[in-house]
Order: C-alpha cells, then structure tokens, then sequence
C-alpha cells in the first residue's frame, strides 16, 4: 500500500503510524443504509486495510406478523429496490429488470471502485432465529442476529478471512482457516441504522464481550448521531501531538539560504 505520495495529505495529519495503523484494520459494517456507505466511503478513501459489508436478507422463511421468536421484525429485506437507488449512491438501479442483487454485493462492488488498494468482501446475513444441533444443559440452543453469541462466530470468522476475498459469505458455507495472527488484522465493527434494537443490543454485547469498538451511526435525514463503545479489554491507545508545537507542513525541511548562496556562487 503506498504511504508516501497517494497518502501524502493525510499522512501529515496523523503520520505513518496511523496509516499503518489503519491499513492493519478491518472494518465490518452492518448495515448498508446511506449513512453505512458513506461511513465505508471516508474510511476505503484513506487506505483502509479491508471492509465487509453485511446486511440482512430474507431468507424465504414464514414468520408469524413479522416476527421471530424473540420479537424482532422480519419484514426486512437485503435486494436492492428504485427506493434505495433514489437514496444511496452506491446502490445503483438494477440493469435488467431480472437482474436480483443484495445490497451488501452492489455497496461492496462499487465501494471497492474507490481505491485499489483495499481488499472488500461482503456477506448475507439471514433474520431468522435458528436452532443448532449443539446441546447444552438446557437443551438445545438457538442462533440469530438478535444473539451475541451469533456475532461473535462471525467476528471469528472475519478476522481469519483473507484480505484477497471479495466474493460472498454465507452463514453456513465458511470455512474456518489457521491464518497465523499476524497476518489478521485489527477488527472495527460499524453499525448503520441497525434495527430492531434487539439486533443492535446483540451486536453491542458481542462487541463489548470480544474487545471490538463498535461505532453506532444513526442518520435521520439530514439529522444523525456517532455513538462509541469501547471494549471491556484490550487498550485503545492514543498518540497526541504537542499542542504547543507550531505546525510542520513540510514533508521535509527545506533548504537554508546560505546553503543556495553557496551552490550559486560554485
């Protein structure tokens, strides 16, 4: 990744340990509503290492009212509509009228546009709570978005996930690899206009319980709000610099005049 011309403006913001520091990073984004895609536009813009975009999808089962089992609506679907053309601009309209394409593929397609050097890669979340074969003292347990243990096999599974991926996920189609942990990057988990608050509470506790930040980004038209959540463990470490410095904006020093005295009169 390149850190000296194509980056130069940003790097004299916060240097070349940030970019390293954010070309280290995955960014997953549930979510892919206006505010998630312009959220992944500023962080694909500067080098980051890699995204995935998630969002839900209707898997074609039947739900009782718009229900699942633990009361979260499921009337949501992940194809892209004319309404979210009209809203998003990296939802495009669909060039055929049998053309059937999910959100989280058309953000990620178009979002991956923006810069060469970031590896994405999308998947398909599915609504519906699930039982599992795995028993426990209670019985058999159930799995779904609305679960943090749901999130965090899918943390697992995107920190061992390879940054030249760029093609869909399924739930139950992952494999898991043995990628050496420095070849893993940094997880950073940003959730866009995620509903129902079930969903959103799951993901929260996933986060907070596995040491991930978590942004939540709440848009309203042309009123939002950026919440953060720290982790329970791990350290965020901040790199301040001197407040009374006066500014360098000199990539490198310059040369001083007695010098180019010198090498004119020669």
């Amino acid at each position: 990744m390149a850190t000296t011309d194509k980056y130069d403006r940003q790097l004299r913001l916060w240097g070349a340990q940030g970019q390293r520091a954010l070309s280290n990073t995955r960014v997953l984004s549930v979510g892919c509503s206006s505010a998630g895609t312009e959220t992944l536009k500023n962080l694909v813009l500067p080098g980051v290492g890699a995204f995935t975009v998630m969002d839900f999808v209707d898997d074609g089962d039947d739900y009782d009212d718009n229900e699942d089992d633990n009361g979260c609506d499921s009337s949501v679907i992940g194809i892209v509509t004319d309404q979210d053309s009209s809203t998003n601009f990296f939802l495009p309209k669909k060039e055929s009228d049998n053309a059937v394409t999910t959100k989280a593929e058309a953000a990620c397609k178009y979002l991956q546009e923006l810069n060469p050097d970031v590896s994405g890669s999308y998947r398909n979340l599915s609504l519906t709570t699930k039982k599992n074969n795995n028993k426990t003292d209670n019985g058999t347990t159930t799995t779904g978005p609305n679960i943090s243990e749901y999130w965090k096999v899918i943390f697992e599974e995107e920190s061992n996930r390879r940054d030249d991926t760029d093609t869909d996920m399924e739930e139950s189609s992952i494999s898991h690899n043995n990628n050496s942990n420095n070849n893993r990057k940094k997880l950073l988990v940003v959730a866009a206009n995620v509903s129902p608050p079930c969903i959103l509470e799951a993901l929260a506790d996933a986060c907070y319980e596995s040491g991930l930040p978590l942004i939540v980004v709440t848009a309203y038209g042309l009123i939002g709000s950026v919440r953060l959540q720290l982790p329970a463990t791990g350290a965020i470490l901040l790199q301040p610099k001197p407040t009374n410095s006066p500014p360098d904006l000199q990539s490198a020093p310059l040369p001083t005049p007695a010098n180019n005295v010198d090498k004119k009169c020669t």
